[in-house]
């Protein structure tokens, strides 16, 4: 008796926490539409408390940062995921970081390990010359 109750309360509770993640994603397109960055940002950081899968959230959590003059804090806490493939989303929000600071090296670095992850997408995307 005691299991089947237990088995009920963890399914309403996946349930509940499932509709909260596409809640949040989709308020974030939302926020983000309007440029309400900051807001964004918080949703994006909920999401993450909550347990979205970092890989998911990572490059837009970056976009607001950067929108937001957060240069410096996008490459102290936007990271690869360990364990996932490489993000060429992240590699070019760590260039334009680098850039808003005036470290071309780096993001000059940063633009080309882009470019070797997604190969298909245009130089001028990445400013790399």
């Amino acid at each position: 008796m005691f299991g089947k109750a237990m088995r009920t309360l963890f399914n309403v509770t996946l349930a509940l926490l499932s509709y909260q993640f596409k809640a949040t994603t989709k308020l974030k397109g939302k926020v983000m539409e309007t440029a309400d960055f900051p807001s964004a940002e918080k949703e994006l950081r909920k999401a993450l408390s909550l347990g979205m899968n970092p890989a998911k959230v990572s490059s837009d959590l970056g976009k607001t940062m950067l929108m937001q003059g957060k240069f410096q804090a996008v490459l102290d806490e936007i990271k690869q995921v360990p364990g996932e493939k490489e993000s060429a989303e992240i590699s070019v929000l760590h260039g334009n970081a680098y850039l808003a600071l005036g470290k071309g090296k780096e993001a000059k670095e940063s633009f080309e390990q882009a470019l070797k992850n997604k190969p298909r997408f245009s130089r001028r995307a990445y400013r790399v010359s």
